[in-house]
């Protein structure tokens, strides 16, 4: 969850910082992406090829819930 959670926060920052959601937005879009990604990924991931997947994915859900269209990872 630490993954989900952190990638979620980057994009949802970059966003709010960009001018596209406001300041409590940024728990919205966390939250949000927590809650859909939470069931899929349980435990810490085993490698840094499935953290950098799971980061991936976070991010992928989180951009057009911040107000893009996609989000990269940094």
């Amino acid at each position: 969850m630490p993954t989900i959670l952190n990638a979620a926060n980057e994009v949802a920052v970059s966003a709010f910082m960009a001018g596209r959601i406001g300041f409590y937005g940024i728990s919205d879009v966390v939250e949000a992406v927590c809650t859909r990604l939470a069931g899929q990924f349980s435990g810490a991931p085993a490698t840094i090829e499935e953290a950098l997947a799971i980061d991936a994915e976070a991010r992928q859900v989180a951009g057009p819930m911040a107000g893009g269209t996609k989000a990269t990872a940094l």
